[in-house]
């Protein structure tokens, strides 16, 4: 066996891009017109095209950068190191501050570039801290073993950044190349599939629903607990989390629920879902289990696989307190609340309950203002929740007072008359009630001083105190608990 020096090395491994690149274009110049259009960033080695190796010795990882800038030489092959651990970062810094300095313009980010960064060194130095996270997880890890692909990302439409665990140029250009294009023809493939079964048709059976984690988190059932080994490991996560354990439906929906309480509503409207989720939520309030009403853009979209009985892909938007439950990955993970241990049959009596109520659209639309008033008092929002609130009673009253007219056998002209609120306001309402015997004289005396109070919230905009949001909310979970009693019984 011949020992090379460093640079001898370092030779040797460029070499080996030289010929991997060259046989990968030899090699593309006889796909076809359609495959050659699935080329992507990930595998594109075409004119001009630069890599640069980030080695990390002892254990042996690769981070390698593949760009294809037009403002760099094709076929540059930059290799740094190989480096040690305590080294690599410094290293690594010193060369991309050097090397990607260069500021991120704006035709740039019409191009893709990934990330809120000014020039290229900032967006770079995220790529290498991703690979520090990854070797971390490698280094108790028989790395040794294997040489491969560990996965990689796009810093933008023309800058590809992938993991390697070993040394890359141990391996077989040949069977590299082979398995770039193994890759392009795979994905031209899929593409004929798609295109002669309708693009339309598999882009919107891509996802099947909308979703959101019921919150604060729940599981159904029993939680488990991780062992001594997975704690150690950073690998606690308890892969049952993900099974679904309550396939229903809700009306005409059909929903799915995870054991991590997950609920997904199988329809393209995410109106509807939020509708339905809001539902669940507020009907289980009303039975004391505190959970935080779903705002739209905490809608994930979700794909339900009929084959694996489970969701196998989600997609968010926006990173909140609730959506961290779709991204955690065990690590210790923790979210600053408690997971509630929620029996099956409990969830099955919201859903059940839900399935009776669901036709009531004016009952589900003050369900999901109940909603949101029992969130905004969670989150000390007092005034938003007393009027959500508020509003609720105020509409109870109305509609009992409406009841109460008809069953009289009024006129109509009669009935306009004494529901007109600019003449018979809820103030006349509560006196009347009153006085009949339909209104004790505890929730009078009470729903007057609510009243008072939010007059003076309209008019002066004085604050609303927690006591007084408290005293409003609870008055109104009264009420709904009222109106649902011949529905739900």
């Amino acid at each position: 066996m011949i020992l090379l020096t460093l640079e001898e090395e370092k030779q040797r491994q460029k070499e080996w891009f030289y010929k991997f690149i060259r046989l990968f274009r030899e090699e593309y110049s006889k796909l076809s017109k359609e495959e050659k259009m699935c080329l992507d960033t990930s595998n594109n080695y075409l004119t001009p095209c630069q890599v640069e190796v980030f080695w990390l010795e002892n254990p042996e990882l690769q981070f390698i950068v593949t760009s294809n800038m037009p403002s760099r030489k094709d076929l540059e092959i930059i290799i740094n190191g190989p480096f040690r651990g305590h080294e690599f970062i410094e290293k690594s810094l010193s060369i991309i501050k050097k090397r990607w300095n260069a500021p991120i313009t704006e035709t740039d980010r019409k191009e893709g570039v990934v990330g809120p960064y000014d020039n290229y060194a900032e967006a770079m130095a995220t790529q290498i801290h991703n690979f520090v996270e990854y070797v971390k997880f490698h280094f108790f890890n028989p790395t040794s073993k294997y040489v491969t692909h560990g996965g990689g990302g796009a810093l933008s439409q023309k800058i590809w950044c992938q993991n390697y665990v070993g040394n890359i140029f141990d391996n077989d250009y040949h069977a590299e190349v082979d398995h770039a294009i193994m890759l392009i023809k795979k994905y031209a493939t899929l593409k004929l599939k798609q295109k002669n079964s309708g693009s339309q048709q598999v882009a919107t059976e891509q996802w099947s629903g909308f979703g959101a984690h019921l919150f604060p988190p729940i599981v159904v059932g029993k939680k488990s607990k991780p062992t001594v080994e997975q704690l150690l490991m950073g690998n606690d996560y308890d892969q049952s989390l993900n099974c679904i354990v309550i396939d229903t439906t809700i009306g005409k929906h059909n929903i799915l629920i995870q054991k991590d309480g997950y609920v997904l509503v199988i329809t393209k409207d995410k109106h509807i879902a939020l509708r339905i989720l809001n539902l669940i939520i507020s009907l289980a309030i009303l039975q004391n289990q505190s959970f935080f009403v779903v705002r739209e853009h905490e809608l994930s979209l979700a794909g339900y696989n009929k084959k694996s009985q489970s969701i196998d892909r989600m997609q968010w938007r926006s990173q909140t307190i609730r959506s961290a439950l779709m991204g955690r990955s065990g690590k210790n993970f923790h979210i600053g609340y408690p997971t509630t241990e929620i029996q099956k049959r409990v969830l099955l009596s919201w859903i059940k309950n839900a399935s009776k109520v669901i036709d009531c659209q004016n009952v589900v639309e003050e369900l999901w203002l109940y909603a949101e008033a029992h969130t905004h008092l969670e989150n000390t929002e007092y005034e938003q929740s007393f009027i959500m609130s508020w509003t609720i009673i105020e509409k109870y009253y109305s509609q009992k007072w409406k009841k109460k007219l008809h069953e009289l056998g009024l006129s109509k002209k009669r009935i306009d008359k004494l529901t007109n609120s600019n003449q018979w306001s809820i103030d006349y309402i509560i006196e009347v009630m009153n006085l009949s015997k339909q209104l004790e004289n505890v929730d009078y005396d009470l729903l007057m001083r609510l009243k008072r109070k939010r007059n003076r919230f309209y008019h002066d905009g004085e604050h609303v105190s927690k006591e007084e949001s408290v005293a409003c909310y609870d008055f109104a979970t009264k009420v709904m608990r009222e109106k649902l009693h011949s529905i739900v019984v």
